[in-house]
């Protein structure tokens, strides 16, 4: 075989390959994006490789993480690892190289097949996680990649401050690495399901990271980075998991609230107080009215409703709950499909509402 016939084989499997993962291989069903931020000479990068190896512990190295970096490159070496690191990373020279919109696809937490450009191509990124070994504290960074920019053309693209909170969330671990430990911290929207805005101190670890590559090697130095880094794997497998498992798959187990899709919330708090007082009814047959009054003042409460003085829900009265308790048959979400309970639910539960706020 000739050199010219080993290269045209070679672009032609290439090829076929970049077909079938661009339209037949399966994205991750969660990338979790972490940030590295501290000092030249602190251990960033060395934290980032071991982390990519103790995530991936049965895959060779070079089949663990791809080194991006560099301008019109950074994706070269790209080859379907399952974890970039994004070395020495600017927000600017990201938007720059990618645009705006591309980079916050990147980030993506539930990733989209979408093709990043590369010298000579085009590549589809199939990464899990995504290492960011910055060189900008973590909130220069995020702003920055919201902030106003000039791209290669030349062309001025305005700060968009309304991808701020996305951007944020889409990164909820930081490790922030100082001379003598290194501080985790989360997102409080991961967090404390708070602001997107703010990261809080979870966990500091004490040690020098710096002092592993330095002072160890082979089995030693393993051990001793298994050991400065469990908190983090600890935390990774935590946030994976919080938005990787417990999904629902099978249409029959959806909470019926969740199949009021598209409804207002005058229409859903309605549904839900009808269908808490319908069940109780149903388990209560010989309750006075007394109790079924006292019944229905409780669940207003659990669902913030003040009784008789509330204008945003004044159209939920005791006479169209009971009618829509006792017809709860006609509007039990759990038995049909979303797309009839819109056409057939929604505007019987409207319908009801306007007639005893009529009369």
């Amino acid at each position: 075989m000739t050199d010219l016939e080993f290269h045209k084989k070679r672009a032609f499997f290439e090829k076929a390959h970049q077909n079938y993962m661009e339209k037949r291989a399966k994205l991750p069903p969660f990338r979790l994006n972490i940030y590295l931020e501290g000092h030249s000479g602190k251990g960033k990068s060395f934290t980032a490789e071991t982390l990519a190896k103790l995530m991936f512990p049965n895959k060779p190295e070079d089949e663990t993480f791809c080194q991006a970096g560099g301008d019109g490159v950074a994706l070269q070496t790209y080859n379907e690892q399952p974890c970039i690191i994004w070395n020495e990373a600017r927000a600017g020279t990201l938007i720059n190289q990618f645009g705006r919109k591309q980079v916050l696809e990147m980030f993506e937490m539930f990733p989209k097949k979408v093709s990043f450009h590369k010298k000579y191509g085009s590549v589809v990124l199939f990464n899990s996680v995504n290492i960011i070994n910055g060189i900008q504290p973590y909130d220069q960074f995020l702003d920055g990649l919201v902030g106003e920019y000039v791209d290669s053309k030349g062309v001025q693209h305005r700060s968009e401050t309304k991808d701020k909170e996305q951007i944020y969330r889409r990164v909820p671990l930081v490790i922030s690495i100082d001379d003598d430990d290194y501080k985790i911290l989360l997102n409080d929207g991961y967090q404390n399901n708070g602001t997107t805005l703010k990261y809080n101190e979870y966990q500091t670890v004490n040690g020098c990271i710096a002092d592993l590559p330095r002072k160890f090697s082979g089995k030693a130095q393993q051990m001793m980075a298994e050991a400065m880094f469990q908190p983090v794997l600890d935390i990774t497998k935590e946030i994976t998991s919080k938005y990787t498992e417990n999904k629902i798959e099978n249409k029959e187990d959806i909470p019926d609230t969740y199949l009021l899709i598209g409804a207002e919330e005058l229409t859903v708090i309605a549904y839900k107080i009808a269908r808490d007082l319908h069940k109780w009814l149903m388990d209560n047959p010989a309750a006075d009215a007394m109790k079924k009054n006292d019944t229905l003042m409780q669940l207003y409460e659990k669902y913030g409703i003040i009784y008789e003085t509330d204008d945003k829900f004044s159209e939920i009265t005791d006479s169209a709950v009971y009618e829509l308790a006792y017809r709860f048959d006609e509007i039990d979400a759990s038995k049909i499909n979303p797309v009839e309970q819109t056409k057939r639910i929604q505007p019987i539960i409207k319908e009801v509402l306007a007639t005893h706020t009529a009369s």
